[in-house]
């Protein structure tokens, strides 16, 4: 049975945070490269760790649960873990994946001693490559709610990803200017779209159970992918859903940990971000796509938004310095 969100929620929001709950040590003292600011990184972070790294074997049992202002994927080569995403638990057996979606409940119950394996997180604004129509991170399939966040794996499966995520880990320790970093996005692009795949292939030979509130969730976040554009407002995909404004931000906020107003801006942010760095256009110009009044509105909503204006984002990203 899914434990109640009455118990204590950790909220991790960045590289720090992550590395402070689980890491007893400099994991920059492996790497052969940048050692300068990373650690402080709150924007445009990746890592890739070793499941024997992290300080879970110590404690047979998390008593918290947390809420990730990221993105994480855990491939579990030996051993086995016991773990919850969101409502539901999950028994994880090697060779296996989870998936934790950026704000989802997500605790680590048990796991055996012999644990081996990969554990990787990383944000939006490091997936936002220089591609022009690129998916969204929150578009694939297995970070989508109401899906199931694991995936079983064939040996020939394991062949496949093994390469990519230990590629991913020896690059990424190896770079010596942020701009190496490109190369690992795109491997990361690859493994992604391997990924979806391989759990679409699964997704055909069965049929998922959901409850009704993770499919109204379900719901609710793709109504925003497809109409964010025009449509912002709570009341109107309320209408859209057959539910009350009231009844809709209670169940985002319950599965999410944020209200349905937020969740939107999110999308319109993330569409902003794509547009600045992954275009020429002015600001006038993705203001005006974007449907905003005028470009001062767009300016004041985006640095609401990321602490930044658009001109010091695109700046940021040109000089690869997407850090507080």
């Amino acid at each position: 049975m899914a434990k109640k969100e009455t118990q204590e929620i950790l909220q991790l929001n960045n590289l720090k945070d992550f590395r402070k709950q689980y890491l007893s040590f400099d994991k920059r003292l492996d790497c052969e490269g940048i050692r300068s600011s990373e650690t402080e990184q709150v924007t445009g972070f990746f890592e890739i760790t070793r499941l024997e790294q992290m300080a879970l074997r110590d404690a047979k049992a998390q008593t918290f649960f947390e809420r990730r202002n990221f993105y994480s994927i855990v491939l579990l080569t030996k051993g086995q873990m016991k773990v919850q995403i969101g409502q539901e638990t999950y028994n994880m057996k090697c060779p296996s994946l989870y998936f934790v979606a950026a704000n989802q409940l997500h605790s680590i119950q048990k796991c055996t001693g012999d644990l081996k394996g990969y554990h990787l997180i990383f944000d939006e604004d490091y997936y936002l490559l220089c591609l022009r129509n690129q998916i969204k991170l929150s578009n694939f399939i297995f970070f989508i709610t109401n899906t199931v966040p694991m995936l079983s794996l064939q040996q020939g499966a394991l062949d496949t990803l093994l390469p990519l995520i230990e590629k991913m880990e020896l690059d990424y320790c190896r770079r010596t200017t942020f701009k190496d970093d490109l190369l690992v996005k795109l491997y990361l692009n690859v493994f992604l779209i391997e990924l979806e795949k391989l759990y679409e292939f699964q997704q055909d030979k069965a049929t998922t159970t959901q409850s009704k509130t993770s499919l109204l969730v379900a719901q609710f976040q793709n109504l925003v992918k497809q109409h964010y554009i025009k449509v912002r407002q709570v009341s109107d995909y309320a209408k859209m859903l057959y539910v009350t404004p009231h009844y809709l931000n209670d169940v985002i906020r319950t599965h999410t940990g944020t209200n349905a107003s937020s969740y939107i801006n999110a999308q319109v942010t993330i569409g902003a971000k794509a547009m600045i760095i992954q275009t020429d256009n002015t600001f006038a110009e993705i203001a005006a796509q974007l449907l905003f009044s005028n470009p001062s509105y767009f300016s004041k909503f985006f640095k609401k938004q990321t602490g930044y204006t658009p001109l010091q984002y695109r700046q940021l990203y040109l000089n690869n310095q997407l850090i507080d």
